[in-house]
This record gives C-alpha cells, structure tokens and sequence, in this order.
C-alpha cells in the first residue's frame, strides 16, 4: 500500500473537495478501488430478516447450504435424493430451489 500511496504523491492524484481542501475518505475509497455490491447483502442484513433467514441466505451465497446433491458428493447416504418440495422428481440442488 505504501508504494501505491507514494505514486499518488508523485501524479498529483489526492482526491480533493469541492472547496480544494484534502478529503482522507475520497482519498480511502480511490486507494481501496472500486467494489460490485453484492445486492443479496441487502437482503440477508436487513432489519426484517431473522437470524436464521441470514443464516441459511448466507449459506446459498457461500454455496455451501446442504442439499441432497451436496450430501450425495460428501458420500453421506440419504434416503431420497429428490427434492420433497415439488413433485418434479428432481435431485436437490441449489438451482433446483432457485427456480422454485
């Protein structure tokens, strides 16, 4: 990070207000470069959600909720491997539930 923070000194490219004075935020938020929120956030940490809601979002986002298919990859043994929330005949997956 210093090196990066030394080139900035030597190309004049300390982010400035408006009003010409040195701003430490826009100068932080140019240095760390910018992010894609991830909008699922919003989401999983909202006032509304409870916490096991959160729990298992953050599961799907981290693609690591247990699902029939993952079960099956982990060599643990299940009785049906079809998913017991539609009668499609499908193996659980994570997709499988997206679509549902």
């Amino acid at each position: 990070m210093k090196g990066k923070m030394q080139s900035w000194f030597m190309q004049d490219r300390y982010r400035l207000t408006k009003g010409g004075e040195y701003s430490i935020t826009r100068s932080y938020i140019d240095l760390r470069g910018h992010h894609n929120i991830l909008h699922i956030a919003e989401c999983i940490w909202s006032a509304v959600a409870q916490p096991k809601q959160r729990f298992v979002l953050w599961l799907v986002v981290q693609d690591r909720l247990l699902t029939k298919e993952r079960l099956l990859k982990m060599n643990i043994s299940v009785e049906e491997a079809n998913c017991c929330l539609c009668d499609a005949q499908k193996l659980e997956t994570a997709k499988h539930f997206d679509r549902n």
